[in-house]
């Protein structure tokens, strides 16, 4: 988490956050992440959440990260998804 608060100074205009080996996320390591998530909208960034496995997609569904922050934040299938998703967006 504290790479992405440290971001801030980075030129870049999407991330792509890999969450293929992750199998839990507890109510700590979310609250982490959606700060780390609002962050990065906050300066303009598109966040691209990939690959998630059902603990955590379910989490992330019921707390509505791309309904919340729409447009700025994507839950994909996987890296392949992502890469589509990030190819979409204006350059």
């Amino acid at each position: 988490m504290e790479s992405l608060h440290a971001s801030e100074s980075d030129a870049f205009r999407t991330i792509i956050i890999h969450h293929g080996k992750v199998p839990v996320i507890d109510a700590t390591g979310f609250a982490a992440l959606e700060s780390a998530i609002g962050a990065l909208v906050r300066r303009k960034k598109i966040v691209v959440l990939a690959g998630p496995l059902p603990q955590p997609r379910s989490i992330f569904e019921k707390a509505r990260l791309d309904e919340t922050h729409a447009g700025a934040v994507h839950v994909v299938a996987d890296l392949d998804a992502a890469l589509k998703v990030v190819q979409t967006l204006p350059a």
